[in-house]
């Protein structure tokens, strides 16, 4: 996957770092039942964060990575959760506890649906132009062309990849960085389907964008459900069409 300008920060990457700095307060909080000393103890405090440097050196890739919402995020969050897991087990194992073992138990399976919610979300079409940088051609075998409305202008390209939520553009001119909004109009077989939506994601060149659209459709043409829908019955995937 190409590296890409994020425009609109997600959710889900704001969530997973969110998540991240729970898993230090909770290796300080085991740290703390453990040794019973005070959960807000300064010298405490300061003396586990020394000890477990290398939980921090560890979650420095998957911090960059989420922040920059790549695909590989999940990988680095994987092993930066199985350090967490591996200190706490190596705990569980001198000095047993019922209760940090149920805590245990909930961190996995909220750290499995964190990384099950990566997976998702940065295979998004958005966030998958379905070309790489190095192409010596245009992508896609079978265009399908569209017109995006910016604006009083209009720019024309065609589709790369697709979902029910979004698509990537590649575009005949780089996109213009004052653009935040755009209009999709697409006609296959005299049908003319239409959409709106955010700018999320930018190629590097400019010659890419990947759209998310509204939930309100365009009255007056056919929605982008519509088309995702007449896509399959046609057969056609942005990996078939390459």
């Amino acid at each position: 996957m190409q590296n890409l300008k994020v425009w609109t920060f997600h959710s889900t990457a704001r969530n997973t770092l969110f998540f991240i700095v729970l898993s230090f307060l909770f290796l300080v909080l085991q740290r703390s039942l453990q040794s019973s000393l005070p959960f807000l103890n300064t010298v405490f405090f300061k003396k586990t964060v020394f000890d477990e440097w290398f939980i921090w050196i560890g979650s420095l890739p998957a911090c960059w990575l989420v922040f920059r919402h790549q695909s590989s995020s999940r990988t680095a969050f994987a092993l930066f959760c199985g350090l967490v897991v591996f200190r706490s087990l190596e705990g569980l194992f001198l000095n047993f506890n019922k209760v940090l073992m149920i805590v245990l138990f909930m961190y996995v399976c909220m750290a499995y649906a964190f990384y099950q919610l990566l997976t998702w979300t940065f295979s998004r079409a958005i966030f998958s132009p379905n070309f790489r940088e190095d192409d010596l051609h245009a992508p896609m075998a079978h265009r399908i062309p569209l017109v995006l409305k910016v604006g009083e202008g209009t720019v024309r390209g065609y589709l790369t990849n697709w979902d029910s939520e979004g698509a990537f553009i590649y575009l005949e001119e780089p996109w213009s960085d004052a653009a935040k909004k755009a209009q999709l109009e697409l006609v296959i077989e005299g049908e003319c389907f239409g959409a709106k939506g955010s700018v999320v994601t930018v190629t590097m060149d400019g010659k890419g964008i990947g759209l998310e659209w509204d939930k309100e459709p365009i009255l007056e043409k056919r929605s982008w459900s519509s088309l995702v829908e007449l896509f399959n019955d046609l057969g056609w995937t942005p990996h078939l069409l390459r």
